[in-house]
């Protein structure tokens, strides 16, 4: 994207006599815009779509990760954890051992039904 396009849907002052990105109009910028697909939150990685589908997944069988995580809060009280980088990978710890175990309990016979059980 040009800085001037950039400059101008920012409202910066520019110089009275440029008058070439008004000229285009304004769906000219709003294509330009679009098409920079600027965000505020970062973009989703292949990973974070894969762990989303595998708690859907998840949930559709009847399992509430944020309840485990609750639980596992209050069972170990001690364990302080600070950072979102560590919420995340303790979450996609729990969604990865429960889809393990779901997966064990559909093919293999004599596992209990719900997962959530030990």
């Amino acid at each position: 994207m040009k800085t001037i396009y950039v400059e101008y849907m920012m409202g910066h002052v520019r110089s009275p006599y440029d008058k070439t990105v008004e000229m285009k109009g304004v769906e000219f910028l709003r294509k330009i815009y679009a098409v920079a697909d600027l965000r505020i939150t970062p973009r989703p990685t292949p990973d974070d779509q894969f762990f989303a589908l595998l708690e859907d997944f998840i949930r559709s069988k009847g399992f509430d990760v944020d309840k485990e995580l609750l639980k596992k809060a209050i069972v170990k009280p001690h364990r302080t954890i600070v950072t979102s980088e560590e919420i995340e990978k303790e979450r996609r710890k729990l969604i990865r051992d429960t889809f393990i175990k779901l997966l064990k309990s559909e093919f293999f016979e004599g596992e209990d039904e719900y997962i959530g059980s030990k």
